[in-house]
């Protein structure tokens, strides 16, 4: 399917198909191609003069965002990238042939640029007074914009992780951080030949003979515009590593009020404990308690003995007493009063 819109100053034109006559009259041609058919391959390489290895790269699916500068029009590559899940991304890749007095964009019927392009000549009447460079720049321009929606997609997805992090902790939500992350890298890598490509073509307009000031506005704003996209990617980073590090935290939360259920139903079991087993001794007469038996004046010796061992052990490891940290303390305050008097003496 394709779609051929003709314009100069007197306004626009839709045709139903092109020849060489329509390039000689000095008309601005965009030819839109949706899904092409090998036969209007064939035309637009015989009328346009296209090199047939390069048109390989879309009969090969290629999705390589790249610029080439070939004698009579450049080769541009970008993707129209949508969120589709936590784990993956789709992507298209459009095709753009921009000549003298021409453009060409092959896609697949999944990308609507005629639409788009049709509010473009509706609403900024420079373009159908400006050159072919206009309608490429616009289009560039919007393809880059859709790449925010992307980003707004991956951060509501971060929001309601952050949430369920919070209230339903699971280790699918590491799985979906992962996934996120692993996206934005893929992003990240891809907005970096982007930058390359308008980059190039702000260095190749700057040293064009005609310079064209609107033309390279047109430029520095795309260029900007991938450039903060940059930025909300490291800053979705940034995110992505706080609610990582929140549900870890959360999940230490939750395993510390378990082991101190856990050591509580300890502390009260433990002294029934020790006092069903200390009266379940053998030589112990209860209604004899007095006269205790020499052994077991023994074991209370060697229990008492391990007891001793024991805290002393706890004492120097400091998990029962901290004293040291008291007498730090102490010492800062009285160091503290004794600069107060000095500086009053």
């Amino acid at each position: 399917m394709h779609y051929i819109i003709t314009y100069d100053k007197s306004g626009v034109k839709q045709q139903k198909q092109i020849s060489q006559t329509d390039l000689q009259n000095g008309y601005q041609i965009w030819l839109d191609l949706e899904n092409p058919t090998s036969e209007e391959i064939s035309n637009i390489q015989e009328i346009f003069a296209i090199d047939a290895n390069i048109l390989k790269q879309y009969s090969s699916g290629v999705k390589k965002p790249q610029i080439r500068i070939l004698e009579n029009y450049i080769f541009t590559i970008l993707l129209n990238i949508k969120f589709k899940t936590l784990q993956t991304l789709e992507t298209e890749a459009v095709y753009l042939f921009f000549g003298k007095n021409w453009l060409i964009t092959i896609h697949s019927s999944q990308i609507n640029l005629k639409e788009k392009t049709r509010q473009i000549f509706e609403n900024d009447k420079m373009v159908t007074e400006s050159t072919i460079d206009i309608l490429y720049y616009n289009i560039l321009t919007i393809i880059v914009e859709e790449y925010e929606q992307v980003l707004t997609a991956i951060e509501i997805a971060m929001t309601d992780l952050e949430e369920k992090s919070l209230y339903q902790p699971s280790k699918k939500i590491l799985v979906n951080l992962e996934g996120l992350s692993r996206q934005l890298i893929i992003l990240r890598r891809y907005f970096w030949k982007i930058r390359e490509i308008f980059n190039f073509l702000l260095y190749s307009q700057k040293e064009s003979e005609d310079k064209n000031q609107k033309h390279t506005k047109y430029l520095k704003i795309i260029y900007d515009n991938v450039n903060e996209l940059l930025d909300l990617i490291e800053s979705h980073k940034d995110t992505i590593n706080s609610i990582r590090e929140l549900y870890i935290a959360y999940v230490s939360l939750q395993m510390n009020d378990t082991i101190k259920t856990l050591t509580i139903f300890s502390v009260i079991l433990l002294p029934l404990t020790f006092i069903t087993g200390f009266y379940g001794m053998n030589g112990i007469d209860l209604t004899n308690f007095f006269s205790l038996p020499s052994g077991l004046i023994m074991v209370l010796v060697i229990m008492g003995i391990i007891l001793a061992v024991l805290i002393i052990f706890f004492r120097k490891k400091q998990w029962i007493s901290q004293r040291e940290y008291y007498d730090i303390e102490k010492d800062i305050k009285k160091g503290k009063k004794d600069k107060t008097i000095n500086t009053s003496n």
